[in-house]
């Protein structure tokens, strides 16, 4: 502005002011050189209109819009920043958003026509290079760099891939641009390069295994050998560690060269399994035979990562596709055997099994040698060695010591045939034997120089045999006896005691006198007559074996040649009888003779002496003397001369002599005596004993089950007479109170014996009773649950019964373990089915159900229940289980009459449910069902197109007494057909009656309503085979009205499940409701279970079908129903378990094995197999299974005897 001028005077002179007017300056816009597509044209700075010197400042203060040149603002360059003068970056127009450009750096307001320079500075940029393995799917590294936008970058991908190609990479595809890379001006999104490099495999083959860390690949050719074309492996690899590229020291290193890892040798690839089969001797391992080898070869190929050095093999493969190991036999070597006759066959061998070595040992026979030392004197073997070994095996044997023994014994050696190089053979067919022969050395000893026994024979150091001076001699030292004569074989021969003359050479034994004495005595020893004496005199020479010890005598020579005792007649002496007739005369005597002294005894004669049982009375105790032959008294009278005694009889005895039971005098009456047993001729003097036999009795012991009125057992005991008894009737009482009997008496007397009567058998009975238990309904029971507890009476209802057993034995256990064949414990009685609460308890209920028309409810249910109980009486010998009557519960066996309730505008089909009587537990449930159907209606009709006449039907009202007819036209409130003016109503029977005649505008009577009740009928289909209702239908029509109700499906259904139709009550197309209202019509429909019989030879499966359909219900009968050939719904019936072969045929089989005492097998097993069938009823409708009896086979029950096979040399225990 020019500035104002004060002070002015008239004198002063003009003032010429120029307002010079220069270019604004402008802010220019300024990018590094070469930025192409940058805005380039600057911006004038605004000028302010208040001072034209100055220019207008542009920011926030600027009253001008931002962006218009009052209010310029500096454009927004992606990647750039400006800058003013001063270096500090520009703030944006709107914070936080550069793209709407940033304001001015400051005018100059020194110089308002300066330019102002904004310089561009290009913003820092980054872009990532990532080395991605496609093969893993993985990053391997990433390569950061940094710029500004629009420059250039000097990194390249060359050397990191070279890298990974020298760890065994191929490059797939270099994402990064190289030389042509620019950042570009996105300061938001780094710039992404990606280079692919994937993983060479190698396959390597059996045949060109590779060395573990030998080089992969060779400088200069492909990296992958199968691939030619693929990228060669660097001519020159560098250094590991060293920089790639030497100008870069951040750069990547190169790797170390990929190398082969193990797993790829040889024997990783090619594989052998071997078998060897060797042969060695059992005794010291030595080799028997040459090892038998087979070697089985497998290869495999080999895929070899380069770069983890992973290597994936191949299968193996069997070289021929041989994977067997043949069958060895082993060879056969004498003498010897194998520990097994061949190696089998092995298959299947897989490359990764293990070599084997199998060694098959031979095992050196056992051989035998024999070395017997026989006595050449008698030609007997002394003693034989038997020695044991191995085949080529030697002993330490010899014969010294056994020869040492025998000399010793005064044996001389004649010939030792023992080898003494002795090795066995290897013949397992033959002995080894070998002979040492020897003989006696003998002593004569004449009768004058006789010898003292038990003095030694031998001197030691002199011969052993005296006639032969140049023989073996008497040890020198001989040993201890007993002692072994090899100290350091101590179970050899040992010393034999020092040979000593026996007793037989003394005087006495070479000078013989021979004597006889005959003495005459009483059997007390009283002399009875003088002695009489003779004797003869004899010489001899002795023989001494040394050996043997025996002593050879020469013959006796008898002096003066007398040789004979003269004869000698005994004295008679009357009274006795003498025990020898006379001595008679000895001739030819001998000094081997002996001495006789003979004693004539005088004995009383012998004597028949009754003898019975101990302690047996009023029996005849006094002997019977033998009578005497007159004529002989050394003998008795023989029997059959006149008045010969006679044994007498005792009944119940049998008198029986030395020989047997005794012969009655007179056969048909024994009580006239016996004849007694010849007397014994060789001794008159010794007794006879007649021994009194008691004879055989028997006994019976009947048990008696008194309620069913037969035997149970009868128990047989035998003895004799007055003989008392073990047999005792406590055990099997106790057995059959174990099997719920109560004893009714025992007739067996505690101290029974045996009587004397021949003629009759004892009988005795014992009497029982079945035991009954009431069972309650309040106390039913559990099936199986044991009846009894121990200790407890067996019948409840007496405590004073027996009790049963503290502590019952084992089923099949004797009773008394001291009698093991006596009677045995019982299983333990349990109470069986039909004991339980639904068997004592039982309730019928009546269900009535009130419904209407299409099935909905229409009102409450009401239901009406009748309960009964009973006892059960159980017998718990048999099981069988008597039920009382079943008793209604407060004596209520009715269902009571129950009224229809009334529903408006509906009529019931009942009025009342009938009361019903006599109802039985048996009875089944009941479900009567009233069904209300709409009530009728008045319904007004007019002549077509008649305008403004009430159309609403009347419903026909309900009597409040009666649900099943409509109200009496008298009851209070009845409807009225309105009056219509114009109409006149009527009904079926011609026009309505008004209500009132002289005012039929109060309506009309209405007509009748129908009365004609619907009727019921009943169908029951009852179970014939069980009592029991199965079901119960009801329809509803009206009187005379015929039905469509059938009973066919009905009974096809139950047909189907196992039932024969018995009748059918139901008239079918002839039935109508009959004009009865006060009673319902009823018919039954009967059917029965039915039954199969199961034959043994045609047993069933379990779940097979019962019936074929179309077939006969019973295949026995043709003309039976036939099962329905499409049973629709119903489960056709199956056979039960228990109607298998295993259930109707049953053996039993004997078999004797015959063993020797070893256990091993003596003879072929003998079997003998009885066999059973029985038939078996099945139940179609329950299952449920009855078995008839058992049958024998051909009737045969029997194990037939079987005589035991004689075996040569053994002995059988049967």
């Amino acid at each position: 502005m020019v500035a104002e001028t004060t002070g002015l005077t008239a004198t002063m002179a003009d003032e010429t002011v120029q307002v010079v007017y220069k270019p604004m300056g402008q802010w220019i816009p300024s990018f590094p050189a070469g930025t192409e597509n940058v805005p380039s044209d600057p911006t004038t700075y605004p000028n302010d209109p208040a001072h034209a010197d100055t220019p207008l400042e542009p920011g926030d203060t600027n009253p001008n819009v931002p962006g218009t040149p009052d209010n310029p603002t500096m454009p927004y360059v992606p990647g750039f920043t400006p800058q003013g003068p001063d270096g500090t970056p520009l703030e944006p127009v709107t914070p936080g958003s550069p793209e709407g450009g940033y304001w001015p750096p400051a005018t100059p307001t020194d110089n308002p026509g300066g330019d102002t320079v904004v310089t561009y500075v290009a913003d820092e940029q980054k872009a990532t290079i990532s080395y991605y393995d496609v093969t893993t799917n993985t990053d391997l590294s990433v390569d950061p760099i940094a710029g500004h936008s629009d420059e250039t970058s000097s990194y390249t991908t060359a050397q990191r891939i070279a890298m990974y190609e020298q760890q065994g990479y191929r490059l797939v595809a270099d994402g990064y641009p190289g030389t042509d890379f620019t950042f570009d001006r996105d300061t938001a999104t780094d710039q992404a390069c990606i280079v692919q490099l994937e993983r060479i495999t190698q396959t390597i083959t059996p045949d060109d295994p590779k060395t573990p860390s030998s080089p992969i690949f060779t400088p200069g050719d492909p990296v992958d050998p199968s691939d030619p074309s693929s990228p060669t492996y660097p001519e020159q690899p560098g250094t590991p560690g060293e920089l790639i590229d030497p100008d870069n020291p951040s750069g990547p290193t190169w790797p170390a060269t990929p190398t082969y890892p193990a797993g790829l040798e040889h024997d990783d690839l090619n594989q052998t399994v071997t078998r060897a089969v060797t042969y060695v001797y059992d005794r010291d391992g030595s080799e028997a035979a040459t090892t038998a080898t087979e070697t089985l070869t497998f290869t495999r190929t080999a895929a070899l990562d380069t770069v983890s050095g992973e290597i994936t093999y191949g299968q193996w493969i069997a070289a021929d596709s041989d994977t067997t190991f043949d069958e060895v036999t082993s060879p056969t070597i004498a003498g010897y055997t194998a520990n097994r006759a061949s190696v089998a066959e092995a298959t299947g061998v897989a490359a990764t099994d293990a070599d084997t070595s199998i060694e098959v040992r031979y095992v050196a026979n056992a051989q035998h040698a024999t070395i017997t030392y026989i006595d050449d004197n008698t030609q007997q073997t002394i003693v034989m060695d038997d020695i044991t070994g191995q085949s080529d095996g030697t002993t330490t044997y010899t014969t010294a010591n056994r020869i040492a023994v025998l000399q010793a014994q005064g044996y001389s050696l004649v010939n030792d045939g023992w080898p003494a190089d002795f090795v066995f053979d290897t013949d397992d067919d033959t002995t080894q034997a070998f002979e040492v022969h020897l003989k006696h050395a003998t002593i004569t000893v004449d009768p004058d120089d006789p010898k003292t026994p038990s003095s030694p024979v031998y001197t030691p150091g002199d011969p052993v045999d005296p006639d032969d001076p140049d023989g073996p001699t008497y040890p020198a030292e001989p040993g201890t006896p007993g002692e072994p004569i090899d100290p350091n074989n101590p179970s050899g021969p040992t010393w034999p005691a020092t040979p000593t003359y026996p007793d037989g050479l003394k005087t006495t034994d070479l000078n013989e006198t021979v004597d006889r004495t005959i003495t005459y005595v009483y059997e007390d020893g009283s002399e009875a007559a003088k002695t009489v004496t003779d004797n003869v005199r004899f010489t001899r020479t002795a023989e001494y074996d040394v050996v043997t010890g025996t002593v050879t005598y020469g013959d006796w020579v008898a002096t003066n040649g007398d040789t004979t005792f003269d004869a000698v007649e005994s004295p008679l002496i009357t009274g006795y009888y003498a025990d020898l007739p006379q001595v008679d005369e000895t001739t030819g005597l001998t000094a081997d003779s002996g001495d006789e002294n003979v004693k004539v005894t005088y004995k009383q004669m012998g004597q028949w002496v009754p003898s019975f049982p101990v302690n047996t009375p009023s029996v005849p105790t006094d002997p019977i003397t033998y009578p005497n032959d007159p004529d002989d008294p050394t003998q008795p009278l023989e029997p059959g001369a006149p008045d010969y005694p006679v044994i007498p009889y005792v009944p119940g005895f049998t008198p029986a002599g030395p020989d047997g039971p005794l012969q009655p005098v007179d056969p048909t009456d024994p009580s006239k005596g016996y004849v007694p047993p010849a007397t014994p001729t060789d001794n008159p003097g010794e007794d006879t004993t007649i021994n009194y036999v008691a004879n055989e009795q028997m006994a019976t012991i009947t048990f008696i089950d008194d309620t069913t009125k037969t035997n149970l057992i009868v128990d047989t005991i035998t003895g004799v007479s007055d003989a008392t008894s073990t047999y005792t009737t406590a055990e099997r009482i106790q057995a059959y109170l174990a099997q719920g009997y109560t004893l009714v008496s025992d007739g067996y007397p505690t101290d029974f014996t045996f009587d004397r009567d021949d003629s009759q058998t004892q009988a005795y009975e014992v009497h029982l009773k079945h035991a009954t238990i009431t069972i309650t309904p309040s106390d039913p029971k559990t099936p199986s649950q044991p009846i009894y507890n121990p200790g407890d009476p067996v019948d409840p209802s007496d405590p004073d019964s027996p009790t049963y057993p503290e502590e019952p034995g084992n089923p099949g256990d004797p009773i008394d373990s001291d009698n093991p064949s006596g009677p045995t414990w019982p299983a333990t009685p349990t109470y069986p089915a039909g004991l339980t609460e639904t068997d004592l308890n039982e309730s019928v209920t009546q269900t009535i159900t009130y419904v209407y028309a299409d099935g909905q409810e229409a009102s409450d249910p009401k239901t009406d229940t009748v309960t009964f109980s009973r006892t059960a009486t159980l017998d718990p010998v048999t099981g069988a289980v008597t039920y009382g009557e079943w008793i209604a519960a407060n004596s209520d066996t009715t269902f009571d009459a129950v009224a229809s309730p009334v529903i408006m505008g509906y009529v019931a089909d009942k009025q009342t449910v009938a009361e019903v009587t006599g109802i039985q537990a048996t009875d089944a449930d009941t479900d009567p069902v009233v069904t209300y159907t709409a009530m009728g209606q008045w319904v007004p009709s007019y002549p077509a197109g008649a305008p403004d006449v009430p159309t609403d039907p009347i419903t026909y009202p309900n009597d409040p007494d009666d649900p099943t007819q409509p109200a009496d036209p008298t009851a209070p409130n009845y409807p009225v057909i309105p009056d219509v003016p114009g109409f006149t109503p009527q009904g079926p029977d011609g026009p309505l009656q008004p209500v009132d005649p002289s005012d039929p505008s109060k309506g009309y009577v209405p007509p009748a309503t129908p009365t004609d009740p619907p009727q019921d009928t009943t169908i029951t289909y009852i179970d014939k085979t069980t009592g029991k209702q199965l079901a119960m239908d009801t329809i509803t029509g009206h009187s005379d009205e015929t039905s469509t109700y059938t009973t066919a499906d009905k009974i096809a259904a139950y047909e189907a499940a196992g039932y024969v139709l018995v009748s059918d009550g139901y008239p079918g197309a002839n039935f109508a409701f009959d004009r009865e209202d006060d009673y319902d019509q009823a018919y039954e429909v009967i059917l029965e279970h039915a039954v199969i019989i199961i034959d043994p030879n045609d047993p069933k499966t379990p779940s097979s079908p019962i019936f074929t359909p179309g077939g006969p219900v019973d295949p026995d009968d043709p003309t039976s129903p036939t099962y329905p050939v499409n049973p629709s719904d119903t489960p056709t019936p199956t056979y039960p378990a228990g109607v298998e072969t295993a259930d109707l045929n049953e053996s039993v089989t004997q078999t004797i094995t015959y063993t020797y005492a070893d256990g091993t097998t003596a003879a072929d097993d003998a079997t003998d197999t009885v066999t059973f069938s029985r038939t078996a009823t099945v139940d179609a409708v329950t299952g449920k299974v009855t078995y008839g009896d058992w049958i024998a086979s051909n009737g045969d029950t029997t194990f037939d005897a079987v005589t035991s096979p004689v075996i040569s040399g053994y002995v059988a225990d049967k």
